[in-house]
């Protein structure tokens, strides 16, 4: 993995994706951070898992006491789409984990997860397995400013870097950057992942096969979205009772 200066291979991002409309209040959209000369669009979901310390399912963070000391207890995973129909809710486009605080008023306290700002560590090789077959060229890998432990350039492109698919696995980020970068994608431009600033998902544009692929493995949680689907933490509002 090397570092790399000249951003113009990062420009494709900037022109393809439009720019969001704040000014309506319509939220986030898929076209805002992937680009749009995709035939198919998903969200991947963050792994989030059971807390085998909690037996109580019905209570929330905002009802433990704060001064309490916490431990953790990793235990099964468990899918959104079975925690929606756990709850009686709609599995929509729009669903994410953000969709339980709105139905609950809070999170469970027995959830643990999902990973925000990144990737989960358990779910990039899995990705990476199943993209690298439609792959065969270099990729680039971009931080941004949020990512970095230092900062001294001259624009706030935050961090780019180009190297194999399977690099991203153990990349250390040279004491620049750490966890799993926002953008991927290959010089072919045939795919793209894009994981936001408080995303507890990864967004995706490719194609139908890749996004069968991606289906088809059983550790990724894959939901097929459109470019136009809203993806901010008041996504599917609508739905509320």
């Amino acid at each position: 993995m090397k570092r790399v200066k000249d951003f113009t291979s990062f420009q494709w991002i900037i022109d393809e994706t439009e720019r969001i409309d704040f000014e309506n209040g319509i939220g986030s959209r898929g076209e805002n951070f992937i680009p749009n000369r995709f035939t198919h669009y998903a969200k991947l979901m963050h792994p989030i898992y059971a807390d085998e310390n909690i037996k109580d399912t019905s209570i929330l963070w905002s009802q433990c006491n704060p001064d309490e000391e916490v431990s953790f207890n990793f235990g099964e995973r468990i899918f959104m789409k079975d925690l929606a129909e756990a709850y009686g809710r709609p599995h929509t486009k729009e669903f994410s984990f953000a969709s339980i605080y709105h139905w609950l008023g809070g999170y469970p306290r027995y959830i643990l997860g999902p990973a925000e700002d990144t990737m989960d560590e358990k779910l990039v090789p899995e990705v990476v397995r199943v993209l690298q077959p439609f792959t065969g060229v270099p990729c680039y890998f971009q931080y941004d400013l949020v990512k970095a432990k230092r900062y001294e350039e001259n624009h706030g492109y935050g961090y780019l870097y180009r190297g194999e698919l399977t690099e991203v696995e153990q990349f250390t980020g040279y004491g620049e950057v750490h966890d799993f970068p926002n953008y991927w994608y290959p010089e072919s431009k045939n795919w793209c992942l894009f994981t936001g600033i408080d995303f507890n998902f990864t967004l995706f544009g490719g194609n139908k096969k890749m996004l069968e692929a991606l289906q088809a493995n059983a550790e990724i949680e894959c939901m097929e979205v459109d470019k136009r689907t809203r993806v901010d933490d008041k996504a599917d509002v609508h739905h509320l009772p």
